[in-house]
């Protein structure tokens, strides 16, 4: 089974290691970059968010079917496939598939955010300065071990900041279609410290058959509960 990874905002491949490593072999495991982000930090950022839809659409479809389509997708493609958004990523995938963008996925998995009926305070990031900006994100767990001071440097604001900005401007440019995914199962992980429980089951809304599980006590609760994320996964 294919599993493909969409990543928060600022997320970099590697940041997934520790969940990958909880499934075998048997499993084809690949996380999407960005463009401008790690792999990918000499393209331009996409322009919208709209746009960086269109972008991670072409990487799935490039991913499920034959390289050579050049990320066109067919009606012959193999879905045999699981998509996992987290935070970010679970927007990203949400419009992948109910755009039929994508190859209809065996699951969808929504990680770590609010279902797009929601309007969310995130969006507003993109007006703060930067140490405020900074601030924002560390309350959520991410950026605990580092310093502000590294705002000062050029080579640390290249490789992990300005691309952190950068989706967050994604963000801001967000404009809902708040219509149905059918046909296509999902799970629902969140922290209910992070997502209030009547926010989080509105994505009842946008699937038919969905589970949703509590997971963990703050925005990244994949980096302290990646075992049982997993499990619920394979179970599937």
């Amino acid at each position: 089974m294919k599993l493909i990874i969409v990543p928060f905002a600022g997320g970099l491949k590697r940041d997934f290691d520790d969940f990958i490593s909880r499934f075998d072999e048997s499993w084809d495991i690949h996380v999407l970059e960005y463009p401008g982000h790690g792999s990918r930090r000499t393209e331009s950022y996409a322009k919208d968010f709209a746009d960086l839809v269109e972008i991670m659409a072409k990487d799935v479809c490039n991913i499920v079917t034959n390289p050579a389509n050049d990320g066109i997708c067919d009606d012959g493609a193999d879905s045999e496939y699981i998509l996992f958004g987290y935070s970010m990523g679970s927007i990203v995938s949400y419009e992948m598939a109910v755009r039929n963008l994508i190859p209809k996925p065996k699951l969808i998995v929504e990680a770590s955010h609010r279902p797009p009926n929601i309007e969310w305070e995130s969006k507003t990031y993109v007006s703060l300065d930067d140490r405020t900006f900074w601030s924002k994100i560390r309350l959520l767990g991410a950026m605990d071990n580092m310093e502000e001071s590294l705002l000062d440097n050029r080579v640390y604001r290249r490789m992990y900041f300005d691309p952190i900005r950068q989706d967050y401007r994604l963000i801001s440019t967000y404009k809902a279609r708040c219509e149905k995914v059918p046909g296509v199962p999902a799970v629902c992980f969140y922290s209910k410290q992070d997502v209030p429980d009547d926010e989080m089951y509105q994505w009842k809304l946008f699937y038919d058959d969905i589970k949703i599980y509590p997971m963990g006590d703050n925005h990244f609760f994949i980096f302290d509960h990646a075992e049982e994320m997993a499990d619920i996964i394979k179970d599937f």
